[in-house]
């Protein structure tokens, strides 16, 4: 799961701690929003929550549709990669 997270946002910092859980952020810049991606496994489950930030890391419902799309595309991956 970490090197699809890397392939796919290679601005983040991943916090993988070895604990079920692997925690992404990138800060917003200046002409950039900020991502914040958690990931929790639970035995043979996986759940992603990814949240696009704004100014002063508040989160902006107006990519609720391309956080979506983009988790779609990383569980994909990780269906494909698992095979």
């Amino acid at each position: 799961m970490v090197k699809i997270l890397k392939s796919k946002y290679p601005d983040l910092r991943i916090n993988d701690s070895g604990q079920h859980i692997i925690r992404c952020t990138q800060t917003t810049g200046l002409l950039t929003w900020g991502k914040q991606i958690n990931v929790i496994f639970d035995n043979d489950r996986m759940f992603l929550n990814l949240t696009t930030l704004g100014r002063y890391q508040i989160r902006s419902p107006f990519h609720a549709i391309f956080n979506a799309i983009q988790l779609r595309k990383i569980k994909k991956e990780f269906q494909n990669l698992s095979r």
